[in-house]
């Protein structure tokens, strides 16, 4: 029996230790490291690289998609599954155009994952209507988003850059050495240009338009 061997990378550790607990049940899966954060990602693949490799969307130091990029162009053979709480469009398309070959939602069952695991291993894709329907709806919005994206300003890229790291619209005053009340209003201002509903939105907006880089 072929032994897979996986690597794991994800900052939240509960969750992490419960995912190798459930992998470990299957006797042809052996998970070889873990990391906690992108850039230890790439220190534990360089010394030891894994046949299937879960990699959380969201992390602290380097994300899951910077993360992915890097390692699809040392090891452009590289299979990586992204993992993620979010079912956006904008999270999923950034993973897959970085190189991900397939995208899963944390709460799938174990069963799923681990056939995702499988699949990819013995054909080098994985069929999913999640990652298709996106693709699909890239095609139907794209006329629509790229205009949008054309309409920002400097200054709105700067912003959403700093929305989708996290950061408070008091943490943005400090940054930007302006009032509270000027970021907020500035926010509410790009949430109309985008007619986004919140900054989960904006985020992803940001992310999948590549502005969430430094």
């Amino acid at each position: 029996m072929k032994i897979i061997n996986i690597g794991i990378a994800d900052d939240h550790k509960l969750f992490r230790k419960g995912l190798i607990s459930l992998l470990t049940l299957y006797d042809d899966l052996k998970v070889i490291w873990e990391a906690s954060d992108g850039k230890e990602l790439l220190l534990k693949v360089d010394e030891q690289l894994p046949d299937i490799l879960l990699v959380d969307v969201n992390m602290p130091k380097l994300s899951g998609i910077e993360a992915t990029k890097k390692l699809v162009l040392k090891y452009p053979k590289i299979k990586i599954i992204a993992l993620s709480m979010y079912e956006d469009n904008g999270h999923i398309l950034a993973m897959i155009e970085s190189g991900a070959k397939g995208y899963l939602i944390k709460d799938s069952e174990p069963s799923e994952i681990y056939i995702s695991i499988i699949e990819l291993y013995n054909k080098g894709y994985i069929n999913s209507s999640l990652v298709a329907n996106t693709l699909k709806n890239k095609m139907e919005i794209s006329g629509k988003d790229s205009a949008m994206f054309a309409s920002l300003t400097d200054k709105d890229k700067q912003y959403l850059n700093l929305i989708s790291k996290g950061l408070f619209s008091k943490e943005i005053a400090v940054i930007l050495d302006i009032n509270l009340r000027t970021v907020e209003g500035y926010i509410e201002k790009i949430m109309v240009k985008l007619n986004a509903k919140n900054r989960i939105q904006l985020a992803t907006f940001a992310v999948k338009h590549g502005l969430s880089e430094d």
